[in-house]
């Protein structure tokens, strides 16, 4: 990998439609391929960015000559697949004083809108074939297309409830995010330890994955008492859609979805030798055919540094080695990675950092 260039003054950025979509911190504005928004962008397709420029909540869809913002749109929740927005106008409920929400659909094609049901605070979605699945906090609901009729709901609260480690409290299992849907399986990963297999036509639980192996490397077993990651957000789908991941400590955790497998590789060695000292929590990793990539600390004794440097690198899927690393307080800057969420886009690997510049490598 190599720098392809370095952009500064981002505020956020977005890969959609193959496109980069950023917005800037100093004219508060968005950019489709470094071309304003506002400019006149040939284009037929619809993009997607949250829109944090201090004018208006929500987010920003660009397309097709037309620029839905949350003026027009409401509260908008989540995007999928240049059809339709999630949107939500919310009230106040007089007998017990929470927020309800009105959702509904808003399709992209025909500008047609499709009311749904007053629900609590959705902030999960995903679409898959004729199905749309909506989760809040703790309950999940599938919806079928077009007419968005409500065909199931699950309740977390149902499962009961885990001890969480780290407030040592009991709490509810909740959606941290829905990870995708494998045959006829959707798969969602929640905080408290748990990814959840729910049957797309009913329902039901089909399965579940909770604890770690009994052969699993004792510090990671020690550290999460025998369980998987107690936030769910460490998990993803992955690329060839057969796996569900995570990175984290010193270890790639998976779960074979064919075998129903969790599958623990104990990535000390190879972190190590590129003085590494742990992979960074993520919500998210970017991954293409070869290489996963995420953002790690590195070990700031071994290195004779008082403060925590950070790194992104790629580990390659075959041989589980890290194949390459960009430390980057070594730039002539003091600068680092706290929660952004690397992505991948034709031969380019996408990383923004705390001081705003989005750093743009390519394959060699």
């Amino acid at each position: 990998m190599k720098i392809n260039r370095k952009i500064p003054d981002i505020i956020t950025f977005n890969i959609s439609n193959q496109k980069l979509l950023y917005a800037k911190n100093s004219n508060k504005s968005l950019y489709v391929d470094n071309k304003h928004i506002d400019d006149d962008i040939d284009t037929n397709e619809y993009f997607f960015i949250k829109d944090i420029l201090y004018r208006k909540k929500g987010e920003t869809f660009y397309g097709k000559e037309k620029l839905f913002d949350s003026s027009f749109l409401g509260k908008s929740v989540n995007y999928q697949d240049s059809s339709f927005i999630l949107k939500s106008d919310t009230e106040l409920d007089e007998e017990d004083f929470s927020i309800i929400s009105n959702y509904s659909f808003f399709s992209l094609l025909n500008s047609e809108k499709i009311y749904l049901s007053r629900l609590k605070n959705i902030i999960h979605c995903i679409n898959k074939s004729n199905f749309v699945f909506l989760g809040s906090d703790k309950n999940i609901y599938a919806y079928t297309l077009p007419n968005a009729n409500l065909l199931w709901e699950f309740d977390l609260s149902e499962l009961g409830s885990y001890f969480d480690t780290f407030s040592r409290e009991e709490k509810e299992y909740e959606v941290a995010k829905f990870l995708g849907v494998w045959q006829d399986e959707l798969l969602i990963a929640c905080n408290g330890g748990l990814i959840l297999s729910l049957s797309v036509k009913s329902g039901e639980i089909i399965r579940k994955w909770d604890t770690l192996p009994p052969n699993s490397e004792s510090t990671l077993r020690e550290v999460f008492r025998g369980y998987i990651h107690q936030s769910g957000n460490v998990f993803q789908f992955n690329k060839n859609q057969d796996r569900i991941f995570g990175l984290y400590l010193c270890h790639l955790v998976e779960i074979d979805l064919e075998k129903g497998d969790i599958l623990i590789t104990h990535l000390k060695d190879t972190l190590e030798s590129h003085q590494i000292s742990a992979f960074q929590n993520k919500s998210g990793y970017a991954e293409d055919d070869t290489h996963y990539y995420t953002t790690v600390f590195l070990d700031k004794k071994k290195l004779g540094v008082n403060y925590m440097p950070t790194a992104i690198c790629s580990l390659n899927k075959t041989t589980l080695k890290i194949d390459w690393l960009y430390r980057f307080d070594t730039d002539d800057t003091d600068d680092y990675i706290s929660i952004q969420v690397p992505q991948t886009s034709n031969n380019k690997l996408y990383q923004l950092t705390q001081n705003k510049v989005l750093y743009i490598f390519e394959k060699e």
